[in-house]
């Protein structure tokens, strides 16, 4: 039997697929990896890359550290394992705030993908569900800088006009039913496969262009993308990745595309900490401070803006009742932050004012702006989506309840506090850990 045949290729499904059965329901003990050697993972070590588009005239280059990368994208066989740990995200229970109706399409039950997929990229997963499916593996969704990145270091040897046109080549197919095998597509450096190829992926921060011809910083931006590309192209040569960040802004995190899978990344340390942000912040009461001082406690934190005339009342006013319901012994061990998605409108009178007008205890509370850079970068890190400010003053934002650990790790997340009991007792569980 040929390695590349048709009969080959559904055998080394057929068999994958029994292993992964086996392993999902107990058949296989678990194997034990070091904590400092990630198990289907590659270093991705440090560097710099530029963006395929200009600022003004000049090229923009973006740094990036080292961080793992997972080998290959998250198969069905992954994805059902995960299922079956965490069934909030089956196809039949997942909340339409974040995935939308084509959720898992093609999955025969809750639990069971499609015939000879168990070795694909699971696709037809949305942004909200890949970024939790990483945080419960103890990793996260790879920033855009660090995908691109990877994507740019193709194996020693590799001739780059034929690999750059092998990506166009394969931009122009149209897309089958089933995705291709996973580690059929492009060969990168340190082993890391099917970047391209294969299926696109998901990144972290996807949306970070692109928002009403405005860049991430929230700067207007008159060269912003259009479906044919963009006139400030930095690398006329390399069209596809001006392509792939076209496709990105057109995406919403409740999306799910039959084209569109993810693969995981995680800190070179393992340390997901809100705390490693090197940014500096300002209280109401004017003082400076960085994230890090919150260490030692543990925190409730939400993004909001003073001015918000929807959302923001009501999340404040959930977290309150949480306050008010604390156990007695609990309540100076937990403190609330306040962090504003508007710098260029909040400042520390408009704080400060917030903070008398909804009653937050200066004991308890902490209500924090900083520059344009430093809310994105921890919106990003929170996973807090949100367009820069518009001219009728409202920002259309994710609302998001975070619980952080003592060292700011984040251990639940909520869009909404229906059931405040469970929610307590995680507080407490937290508390007590």
């Amino acid at each position: 039997m040929r390695s590349g045949s048709p009969l080959f290729r559904r055998v080394r499904v057929f068999t994958r697929g029994l292993f992964y059965a086996l392993a999902w329901t107990g058949g296989f003990a678990s194997m034990a990896v070091g904590e400092d050697i990630p198990r289907d993972m590659a270093l991705i070590p440090s560097g710099e890359f530029t963006l395929p588009f200009r600022k003004d005239t000049a090229a923009i280059r973006v740094l990036v550290d080292s961080f793992y990368l997972d080998l290959h994208a998250v198969t069905h066989a992954d994805y059902a394992i995960f299922v079956k740990e965490h069934p909030r995200f089956a196809r039949s229970r997942m909340n339409r705030l974040f995935a939308d109706s084509t959720y898992l399409r093609g999955w025969n039950t809750d639990e069971q993908p499609p015939p000879l997929s168990w070795n694909s990229p699971v696709t037809f997963v949305s942004w909200h569900a890949a970024r939790e499916y990483c945080a419960c593996r103890g990793k996260r969704l790879p920033s855009t800088a660090e995908w691109e990145f990877a994507a740019g270091a193709a194996a020693p040897g590799t001739d780059t006009a034929a690999f750059r046109r092998a990506i166009l080549d394969w931009y122009a197919r149209p897309s089958s039913e089933l995705p291709p095998l996973i580690r059929s597509g492009t060969f990168h450096d340190r082993g890391v496969r099917d970047l391209f190829g294969v299926v696109w992926e998901w990144t972290s921060d996807f949306n970070a262009y692109g928002f009403t011809g405005m860049n991430q910083r929230g700067v207007e931006d008159s060269g912003a993308f259009c479906g044919a590309g963009n006139t400030r192209a930095s690398r006329s040569a390399d069209y596809s990745s001006t392509m792939r960040w076209a496709f990105r802004i057109s995406l919403k995190p409740d999306y799910t595309v039959g084209s569109l899978g993810f693969r995981c990344a995680r800190d070179l340390h393992g340390d997901s900490s809100l705390y490693q942000l090197d940014a500096q912040w300002r209280r109401d009461d004017g003082a400076d401070m960085r994230l890090s001082e919150l260490r030692g406690k543990v925190r409730i934190l939400s993004m909001f803006f003073s001015h918000c005339a929807g959302i923001c009342p009501m999340i404040v006013g959930q977290i309150k009742l949480l306050e008010r319901e604390l156990d007695p012994g609990m309540k100076d061990k937990v403190g609330f932050v306040l962090v504003t998605l508007d710098p260029g409108g909040d400042d520390s009178a408009d704080l400060a004012a917030y903070r008398r007008k909804m009653n937050l205890g200066p004991d308890r509370w902490i209500l924090l702006h900083g520059g344009n850079d430093d809310t994105r970068a921890l919106a990003n890190l929170l996973g807090v989506t949100y367009t820069p400010k518009p001219k009728n003053g409202q920002i259309t934002h994710t609302g998001l309840i975070v619980l952080l650990d003592r060292e700011g790790r984040a251990v639940e997340k909520t869009a909404n506090l229906s059931d405040r009991k469970a929610f307590l007792k995680r507080i407490a569980e937290t508390v007590a850990n």
